[in-house]
């Protein structure tokens, strides 16, 4: 929220410019998920946001660009209270220069949930 300048009940796509307010205010008031925009045709996109599809496209295109991470976890005990964790951290979207620039910047930490206690966090760049 706070790198992006976007309020949480915001919709993710919000991110990419060249998507118009109307269209990101129907998504948000449709409540359409990028799980759900991912798995949906071009057809179904359109009849949700009520346009044609080629603005159907623009956000099947937004919404394959939008950035995730494929997470692979090791983990393996060292003494009682030492863990060592290996990530395998890998690009799981489509990269696009004008969207993403020379690399696009994440927070990792390892936390506890239950007690809320960030055992360890770091900053990590993922290059193109």
């Amino acid at each position: 929220m706070v790198d992006k300048r976007l309020w949480s009940f915001y919709h993710p796509l919000r991110q990419f410019a060249h998507l118009g307010a109307g269209l990101l205010t129907k998504l948000e008031e449709r409540k359409a998920t990028l799980d759900q925009l991912e798995n949906m045709t071009l057809d179904e996109i359109a009849n949700l946001t009520r346009t044609n599809k080629l603005v159907a496209r623009t956000v099947k295109q937004a919404v394959d660009q939008f950035p995730r991470l494929a997470i692979d976890v090791q983990v393996q005990p060292i003494t009682r209270t030492v863990l060592k964790i290996q990530l395998t951290v890998l690009a799981d979207f489509e990269w696009n220069d004008r969207a993403h620039g020379a690399v696009e910047p994440w927070w990792i930490w390892v936390e506890d949930a239950q007690n809320e206690h960030i055992y360890h966090s770091e900053y990590f760049l993922l290059h193109r």
